[in-house]
């Protein structure tokens, strides 16, 4: 069966389209070195060399690989480690992720309610004094979406495990990005601010809001994200300020997808309120899927 899981060189340049000598590039970045002995991985919680270059030389041209998946993982995970590795270029690196989140989003959130979703939102008190900023506003009718986005990730002794740098990783990621939303929403709802875009563009609210809908994002692929959040999220919820969302990029894509207009979006908002808390869920997909298969 070992051949089955073998491939050249020679193979996937022909099949790409792409010169031998770039493949062989992208191939060895994930390739384990054959001097590598894994010395990391010492139990099962402990960080495993295979995980980042799951692909082994077989010798004579040949390489190993026998789960694709593992090397799709790597792909998505290894490039974060690559460039936060790179000291002088981690700063920009850290400063592109929370851009794409944010652009992301907006431009999501976008082709749900069109031209009334705003980015950068400055909130300001009559005397000029900053309450905070909403990295992504909508507003319609009378409800509104106050949308914060977070691009720190889960660190390695969090993915170990540890119970405590968990939590810790939690308040830094969404607790915080939580309490700068509910900050923002408390200031909207109760019209005690100034609203401007990234233009510097005054906001005017065309009639008083009567409910806020505060969503936090992550970045990353976070599949415990659900449970933590019931477990370890302290949020506030009233009949004008709704208990939080909090999910990844990849459900938020997801979610717009499929909810393609304003009050379809809406509308599985308010059932996640009155309903979310009431049905178990691993994940905002889970819910999201019962919700379609309910009621579209």
């Amino acid at each position: 069966m070992l051949p089955a899981f073998t491939f050249s060189l020679t193979e996937l340049a022909a099949r790409s389209g792409v010169k031998r000598e770039l493949v062989e590039k992208v191939i060895t970045a994930f390739c384990l070195p054959d001097s590598d002995r894994n010395a990391t991985f010492t139990g099962l919680q402990e960080f495993n060399a295979t995980d980042a270059q799951p692909i082994l030389h077989f010798g004579g041209g040949e390489y190993l690989l026998f789960q694709h998946y593992s090397l799709a993982e790597a792909i998505y995970e290894a490039p974060f480690f690559w460039m936060g590795a790179d000291k002088a270029y981690a700063p920009q690196a850290l400063a592109h992720r929370g851009r794409f989140t944010e652009e992301l989003a907006y431009e999501r959130l976008r082709d749900v309610f069109g031209a009334h979703v705003y980015k950068n939102v400055h909130l300001t008190r009559a005397k000029g004094d900053e309450i905070g900023e909403i990295d992504v506003l909508v507003v319609f009718g009378d409800r509104a979406i106050v949308l914060q986005t977070t691009s720190k990730r889960l660190t390695l002794e969090a993915r170990k495990g540890n119970d405590r740098q968990i939590k810790d990783d939690f308040k830094k990621a969404i607790q915080h990005a939580y309490d700068q939303a509910l900050v923002c929403s408390r200031a909207v709802m109760d019209g005690s601010c100034k609203l401007k875009d990234s233009d510097g563009n005054e906001i005017k609210l065309s009639m008083p809001l009567k409910q806020i809908f505060p969503v936090c994002i992550v970045a990353d692929h976070y599949p415990a994200l659900a449970f933590q959040a019931r477990q370890f999220l302290r949020f506030e919820e009233s009949e004008a300020i709704a208990a939080p969302l909090a999910t990844d990029v990849f459900a938020l894509d997801a979610m717009t997808e499929m909810l393609e207009t304003p009050l379809l979006l809406l509308s599985y908002l308010d059932l996640r309120r009155i309903y979310g808390k009431k049905s178990p869920y691993t994940h905002e997909l889970s819910l999201l899927s019962t919700h379609l298969k309910r009621n579209l």
